[in-house]
């Protein structure tokens, strides 16, 4: 039971992935990606990313990209606090 649930995880965290990464395509080509098109190159790279690279591959790979997410997570957080403008228009 416990496997099966943290394949359910797993399985929940890649679909929030997907459609986070294709949200992302959609928005950075102002839309000229439908969402469709977009899951279809997600799914395309993804799948060719997981036949060419070992398992250990694809896991330091996976690690750097959250490390760079986190890294412009942080930057963006930096910006917003020395921005004055940022910080009213961000206040809740």
């Amino acid at each position: 039971m416990p496997l099966i649930l943290a394949a359910l995880s797993q399985f929940s965290a890649a679909v929030a992935d997907t459609l986070a990464a294709v949200s992302n395509l959609e928005e950075v080509s102002h839309r000229r990606f439908k969402p469709g098109w977009g899951y279809l190159l997600v799914g395309a790279a993804t799948t060719v990313l997981a036949w060419t690279g070992s398992t250990f591959t694809v896991i330091a790979l996976a690690s750097r990209a959250f490390a760079l997410y986190y890294l412009l997570q942080c930057l963006v957080a930096f910006n917003v606090c020395r921005n004055s403008r940022e910080r009213v228009r961000f206040s809740w």
